[in-house]
């Protein structure tokens, strides 16, 4: 996609971030692989596994090497790093400083430079432990988000200062049917829809049956998509889902050490 403004400049400057969601290519992979083929390039060319920022970051004399958790790599390039994260408060910061960033960020927040924020206490994860599920969906984590939602409103909260984001579709379009008249739509969907966006409160439903271990599985395959969820969410974070289930898995286990818990009954 990038080809054409490249194609019409003499110099370019990329800016963005390997550690958020990796671009979606609708060519099938095998198109790819036979393209890759026949032009006679390197593997690291193929779309889906390498982006603009990643190519020419490779060109970049300035940068760090970072753990890499997308590929099979160890390590991954990243030029001109901007350490200096101003956007969230704790946990969501040390948790995508540890997850994704290797340590290297630095608070750019400071205790001074954080509001006083009432609408919600604390970031925290609210466990439910699900006993039925339709798909993604668990009704039980919809009534959880239901509560969750009516009390950060009535704490003053303004409406478009919370997005409910989840990893599935499915999920997210039953968070909208149930939200309906509550919370303006475009302030629900996937984690892919909140890239490059922000908002005091984010609440994470998480959703999956508890023997749904290969979804959670696909949500924690790199660290990518966490990454994104929870630095969206500047004052608060609120996680809703099975805290059991989903503590097992890479990157999550981060998140549900570093988020106190909530368990109702």
């Amino acid at each position: 996609m990038a080809v054409g403004a490249l194609w019409r400049t003499r110099k370019a400057v990329v800016v963005g971030d390997p550690k958020q969601l990796e671009p979606v290519v609708v060519l099938p992979f095998t198109a790819q692989q036979r393209l890759r083929a026949h032009y006679e390039v390197a593997e690291t060319w193929v779309p889906k596994g390498t982006s603009v920022q990643q190519l020419v970051d490779r060109t970049n004399t300035w940068g760090t090497w970072l753990p890499d958790t997308s590929s099979e790599e160890d390590e991954l390039w990243v030029g001109a790093p901007l350490r200096v994260h101003r956007r969230c408060d704790d946990p969501m910061f040390a948790v995508s400083n540890e997850i994704a960033y290797g340590g290297m960020m630095v608070d750019g927040v400071g205790e001074q430079g954080r509001a006083d924020f009432t609408a919600a206490s604390r970031s925290v994860w609210w466990h439910v432990a699900g006993s039925e599920a339709r798909g993604h969906w668990v009704p039980e984590e919809g009534r959880a988000l239901k509560e969750a939602v009516a009390r950060l409103l009535r704490n003053g909260l303004p409406d478009d200062e919370l997005f409910v984001l989840s990893p599935f579709r499915a999920v997210s379009a039953e968070a909208v049917k149930l939200l309906r008249g509550t919370v303006p739509q475009d302030r629900i969907g996937t984690v892919h829809t909140a890239q490059g966006k922000e908002s005091d409160v984010v609440i994470l439903i998480l959703g999956t049956a508890r023997d749904a271990a290969a979804s959670r599985n696909w949500a924690s395959q790199s660290a990518n998509l966490l990454n994104v969820a929870v630095s969206r969410a500047k004052r608060r974070l609120i996680v809703i889902g099975d805290h059991d289930a989903w503590k097992r898995h890479r990157f999550f286990s981060t998140l549900a050490r570093e988020l106190p818990q909530y368990r109702t009954g």
